[in-house]
C-alpha cells in the first residue's frame, strides 16, 4: 500500500458512527460476529433508520454490516471480528456512547491515537508505514503557518498528504508543497491549473503502481 487507507465509504456521515454503535452494543456485544450476526446487524440499521433499502442481496447485506463494524474496529470503539471469540465494546466505545464525555473529544482522542498500520493490520503490503494521520496534518499546518503559507489545498492532501508515509517524512512532504504552489503561481488560468494537478497525479499514479 501506497497511501493511507481512512475508515470505508459505506459510513459516509460520520453522525451516524454513534447511533450505529449502540445499535450494535444494545444487540450483538457478547455474540460471536459471523455472517449470521452481519445480517441481523444490517437489518437492525435498516430498522432504525440509518440505512435505507436498496433491494440488495444477503450477501452484500452481510458485507454491509461487516463494514460497518470495520469501522468501529477501526477507529478503536469494538472488537468485533468472525475470527474473534465474542463481541466486545472497548472503553472509549463505552465512552462515545455515555454522556459523561462530549463526543468531539472522544474522537479527537481517538484520532491522535490512531497510526497507521494498525493493530489489526500486517503484512507485506504495509512495510514502510509508520504514521500518525491527525499529527501529520496538524504539524503540516502548524509548519505553513510558520512560514506565513496558507492551510492545506484538497489537490496537495491526495498528491503528498495521504502518500506520506511516516512521521519522519513530514519536513519532506512540506517541502514538496510549497514547491507544487511554487509552480502552480506561475501557471495562468484556472484549467491550466486543473491540467497541472491532472499531469501530477497522473505521474504519482505511475510512480507508485508501476511494474
Amino acid at each position: 500500500m501506497f497511501h493511507w487507507n481512512l475508515g470505508n465509504t459505506t459510513i459516509r456521515n460520520p453522525n451516524r458512527i454513534k447511533e450505529g454503535l449502540r445499535i450494535f452494543k444494545k444487540n450483538f456485544e457478547g455474540k460471536p460476529f459471523t455472517e449470521r450476526e452481519q445480517l441481523e446487524f444490517y437489518k437492525e440499521l435498516l430498522k432504525a433508520g440509518i440505512l435505507e433499502s436498496r433491494g440488495a442481496s444477503d450477501r452484500s447485506k452481510e458485507i454491509t454490516g461487516r463494514k460497518w463494524a470495520a469501522c468501529f474496529n477501526q477507529l478503536g470503539f469494538t472488537i468485533a471480528w468472525k475470527s474473534r471469540d465474542v463481541v466486545r465494546i472497548t472503553d472509549a466505545g463505552n465512552a462515545l456512547l455515555s454522556d459523561d464525555i462530549p463526543e468531539e473529544e472522544v474522537f479527537l482522542k481517538q484520532f491522535l491515537k490512531y497510526r497507521l498500520p494498525t493493530p489489526i493490520e500486517k503484512g507485506k503490503e504495509y512495510a514502510g508505514f509508520d504514521v500518525n494521520p491527525l499529527y501529520v496534518i496538524l504539524r503540516l499546518l502548524n509548519d505553513l503557518a510558520e512560514e506565513n503559507e496558507p492551510g492545506l489545498h484538497k489537490e496537495e492532501i491526495s498528491l503528498f498528504v495521504i502518500t506520506c508515509l511516516r512521521n519522519d517524512d513530514i519536513k519532506s512532504c512540506k517541502d514538496m508543497i510549497l514547491d507544487y504552489r511554487n509552480h502552480r503561481k506561475t501557471i495562468k488560468g484556472m484549467v491550466a491549473k486543473k491540467n497541472f494537478y491532472y499531469q501530477r497525479k497522473k505521474e504519482l499514479i505511475e510512480r507508485l503502481y508501476a511494474y
